[in-house]
């Protein structure tokens, strides 16, 4: 067993249906439809994780927190599950000792991911015989269910492979499991998993879906899209700068999944061209990946706030000062990425280590030499602003403002408008240069 979870919930159905999805996965589950009852039974034998509603018929979920903890003198971490989903509600979630809060309607995938986060950081997962474990097998399918093909990645930390899912008829899927060693190490694990739950929390098509997540004998995993195409870096290095107009149609497709992780309170932290694939190599389908080093902006104490995480040429000014990340923080991250395909280099390419951070963090941000329009220039002038508060306030802000920069392109490509070049705040007539397409 993966672990024990013991799950209250005065709602016959929801109670079934976590019980059943927990089950599936490999828990031990102790399901509870009233506060007495799990109170009594919960004092004798407390779980390695407790999942709570708010509001039951004869009590307050939150108030078993304590009682758990107080009867087994263990900090049983606790998940919230509620329906209320004000920043009252929340606070009082957390006040309580609860370690997460889970608002319904939820996805199962963000479930099992919040599950495996805090049975990790409570050293719940056995990984005694993880370095003795290749990839686990049963009636041979790894994990039980995936037919591997071959090794199309690998890190410091995991291997990431080609696979068959059998139990979706064979798709194929991406399937990325933790190295054994990697395995024993707690901030390795931590990482690993935390990249597992920003993924099982959004939905969005650019974003890149995860289909399921586990760990078997020590070994975690999940499964993920196979998204088929190239990242924007191959992109660039194979056919040089982007125009104008391919860039802004990247952008358009980055904001929205921006905006959905906004909305579900995460950071991706990392956002580059490596980590942009072009599905089926069209610009008009970027789709995020890799969260290895996303976060919630609530997040209480998987990450430490004093590392500086990142991709040193794509970290916001913000974040190099020792400040806190926001949702500003990965537009910045967003406006070099763009620059770089308009560029096909990364700012201040003679630069390396501590001065390429000091220069960032001192700005500004040169617009690219090449021909842009001007409102086109003034979108991504307001992304690589070094400082926040000058930037868009929100993905969707500055989704606006690209698809206006998008709409005035193609009316300037219809009008015969030449487009120009920014230095210093001036503006130069430039070469005509193709906008077909815009709009």
């Amino acid at each position: 067993m993966l672990g024990r979870i013991a799950v209250v919930d005065d709602d016959e159905g929801v109670l079934t249906y976590l019980t059943m999805l927990l089950e599936d996965r490999g828990y031990e589950v102790a399901p509870f439809s009233s506060a007495v009852e799990a109170v009594r039974a919960l004092s004798e034998r407390a779980p390695d994780l407790l999942i709570v509603d708010v509001r039951l018929g004869d009590g307050c979920g939150l108030d078993i927190i304590g009682q758990v903890r107080n009867d087994s003198g263990r900090r049983v971490p606790a998940i919230v599950l509620s329906g209320m989903k004000e920043e009252r509600d929340f606070v009082r979630g957390f006040a309580a000792g609860a370690v997460d809060y889970l608002a319904k309607p939820f996805q199962k995938e963000e479930l099992l991911a919040r599950c495996a986060v805090h049975l990790a950081r409570s050293s719940a997962f056995d990984v005694s015989d993880a370095a003795e474990v290749d990839l686990p097998e049963r009636d041979g399918l790894a994990f039980g269910r995936y037919k591997v093909e071959r090794e199309i990645g690998r890190g410091g930390y995991g291997r990431v492979y080609l696979a068959r899912d059998m139990q979706r008829n064979g798709a194929r899927v991406a399937l990325k499991v933790l190295a054994a060693l990697a395995g024993e190490q707690e901030e390795a694990r931590l990482r690993f998993i935390r990249e597992t739950y920003a993924l099982a929390s959004v939905r969005h098509p650019n974003i890149v879906p995860i289909h399921d997540v586990g760990c078997v004998q020590g070994r975690l995993y999940y499964a993920m899209e196979h998204v088929v195409g190239e990242t924007l870096a191959r992109r660039v290095a194979r056919e040089g700068r982007l125009s104008e107009l391919d860039v802004a149609r990247i952008a358009r497709g980055l904001l929205p999944a921006l905006a959905a992780l906004d909305d579900a309170g995460i950071l991706h932290r990392d956002l580059k061209p490596e980590n942009v694939m072009l599905r089926d190599g069209s610009i008009d389908d970027p789709v995020l990946i890799d969260f290895g080093l996303a976060r919630r902006q609530i997040d209480r104490g998987i990450t430490n706030d004093k590392v500086l995480v990142g991709t040193i040429g794509y970290l916001p000014p913000e974040i190099i000062r020792g400040g806190n990340p926001d949702r500003r923080s990965d537009l910045f991250s967003l406006g070099l990425t763009l620059r770089s395909a308009l560029c096909g280099e990364e700012i201040f390419p003679a630069l390396q280590g501590i001065e390429l951070l000091q220069e960032i963090a001192r700005g500004p941000i040169p617009l690219p030499p090449v021909p842009l329009s001007e409102d086109f220039a003034r979108f991504l002038e307001s992304l690589c602003d070094v400082e926040p508060s000058r930037r868009p306030p929100s993905p969707r802000a500055a989704l606006a403002a690209v698809e206006a920069a998008i709409h005035k392109a193609g009316e300037d490509a219809r009008s015969g408008k030449v487009p120009t070049i920014r230095r210093d705040g001036k503006t130069e007539v430039a070469r005509v240069v193709s906008v077909r397409d815009a709009g």
